[in-house]
């Protein structure tokens, strides 16, 4: 945090937010050094009011109180591309990366026309079981020498299938298509 020194250097420096620097400034307090709207408002010599509606003038974005998260937030198509397609990184990862939720990330994918991939682990061990036709059956192995076969239900019904499992050994079952 700061010091008072520096505190009252920013008074003196910038009396009324006029100039570029003094806007960059604030941007730093607010992302960097965690100061809320009323703290950067009292060391620059205005209000609350009036460092929100700069903020929203330049289109800095101001975060949630209660979620730390960005309101009304838009994401460029290029940032997407890049982390989502060209790095293809999960969803999860992309919207902790910026500071965002996964619904904006999932909106903004589908208002930029990014198609949304399958799950990742629908991607690898288990893609086959979108493939199964009705009446079809095949052997999967739970992780971690689980015993309960939820998450092939799950990844059943994120496909929009449905499935029975019938448990063949300790950690296998046999699942059927049946829809």
């Amino acid at each position: 945090m700061f010091v008072q020194e520096e505190i009252d250097d920013l008074k003196l420096l910038m009396p009324k937010v006029k100039s570029a620097a003094a806007l960059a400034e604030m941007r730093r307090l607010y992302f960097e050094e965690s100061l809320t709207l009323q703290e950067i408002a009292a060391i620059f010599g205005v209000t609350r009011e009036a460092v929100r509606a700069l903020f929203v003038r330049h289109g800095i974005e101001i975060l949630n109180k209660r979620r730390g998260r960005k309101i009304h937030r838009t994401l460029d198509r290029e940032t997407l591309i890049q982390l989502y397609v060209v790095e293809k990184k999960p969803i999860a990862e992309i919207f902790r990366e910026l500071h965002t939720t996964k619904e904006v990330l999932k909106r903004e994918l589908k208002r930029h026309e990014i198609e949304i991939r399958l799950p990742s682990a629908l991607h690898t061990r288990d893609a086959s079981l979108g493939e199964l036709m009705v009446g079809e059956k095949m052997i999967v192995t739970l992780r971690r020498g689980g015993k309960d076969p939820s998450y092939i239900y799950r990844k059943a019904k994120k496909l929009g299938i449905k499935i029975t499992a019938t448990r063949i050994d300790e950690n296998s079952f046999q699942v059927t298509r049946v829809r």
